[in-house]
């Protein structure tokens, strides 16, 4: 029981920053907003730019502040980005089971559309396996 609590209490404490101290400068990194404050990286893919996912539709009972937390959030996932930024959302997105039509972030629209390159893939061109 002691093996599987100190292993545990080691994995909890663990962290991405501990891999990057470390020098690893090669693969893919997946973290939270909340876990990339500080850092930087070339390449920044965020995905799930939709709305109710970010800004995340929460259960608080102060929507105000809660959009300002969830906007400083999307400020500082878009500034780890040294040279690209990918924001990405889905057009149709399965939630509880049944497909629902995703609607763009209300956040996208505060984005100077000359800085955004857009990619809208025909459901046509898609290769089924």
């Amino acid at each position: 029981k002691e093996g599987i609590a100190a292993f545990l209490a080691e994995a909890a404490l663990a962290s991405d920053q501990d891999e990057m101290d470390r020098g690893a400068k090669t693969g893919v990194t997946l973290m939270t907003v909340h876990a990339a404050k500080g850092l930087e990286f070339d390449t920044v893919f965020v995905s799930g730019m939709e709305e109710g996912l970010f800004p995340h539709q929460g259960m608080g009972t102060d929507e105000k502040r809660d959009e300002e937390e969830e906007r400083r959030l999307f400020y500082v996932a878009m500034t780890r980005a040294k040279e690209r930024l990918f924001l990405t959302l889905a057009r149709v997105r399965k939630i509880y089971g049944a497909d629902c039509v995703a609607e763009p972030s209300s956040f996208l629209a505060d984005i100077d559309p000359a800085q955004m390159l857009y990619d809208e893939t025909n459901d046509e061109e898609i290769i089924e396996a």
